[in-house]
């Protein structure tokens, strides 16, 4: 790398925003320690139901474990997936239950999803949309990801012993500390 000559490529395997090096540790290292800040490298990427985001950590490994038990059941759009994040395991298994429950209610009204592909994406744009757009225009979990805000406004219902969404919803936002007592059911 000093030399001028250019090292052969690293081989690096991509899951989501993670990147792990499969061959050519010791010439990342080297690169790093002389400050370059790009290296050649071939990237194997593979597709995974959960997406990978690089705050990644031991201690969300739970979490993450629920959401793919929850893409399973509900396998929202690519477009969507990228942006999950919760904190709780519960609270992914709050959304697919709600999830599927929507399905329900559009199958006894006679429009029952084909497959779970459609019915996520229908869930999605005829649920979660709206709610999303009604709590944002009224300024409200501006600050968070399309899931939190859903998840909390579900936690809110769900609180009020409801299946319909009250129409003074945001009203009933909470501030971010009694949103994550709510979160974690206290």
């Amino acid at each position: 790398m000093s030399t001028g000559v250019e090292p052969p490529p690293v081989h690096l395997v991509q899951l989501g925003e993670l990147y792990f090096v499969a061959d050519g540790h010791h010439r990342v290292s080297v690169a790093r320690e002389l400050g370059r800040l790009v290296i050649t490298a071939q990237v194997h990427r593979i597709c995974t139901v959960a997406y990978g985001m690089a705050c990644l950590r031991a201690a969300h490994l739970a979490s993450k474990q629920a959401e793919l038990e929850f893409l399973r059941r509900v396998p929202l759009p690519e477009e969507v997936r990228a942006d999950l994040w919760l904190d709780s395991p519960a609270e992914w298994m709050r959304l697919a239950d709600a999830a599927q429950s929507g399905a329900l209610d559009r199958t006894h009204a006679g429009r029952a999803p084909a497959d779970r592909h459609e019915l996520a994406a229908t869930w999605w744009a005829e649920e979660v949309t709206p709610v999303l757009n009604g709590l944002r225009a009224a300024g409200h979990g501006l600050d968070l990801r399309d899931v939190q805000v859903y998840a909390t406004a579900l936690a809110i219902r769900d609180r009020l012993g409801s299946s319909d969404w009250p129409p003074d919803l945001p009203d009933l936002w909470l501030p971010p500390q009694r949103r994550r007592m709510l979160l974690a059911g206290r």
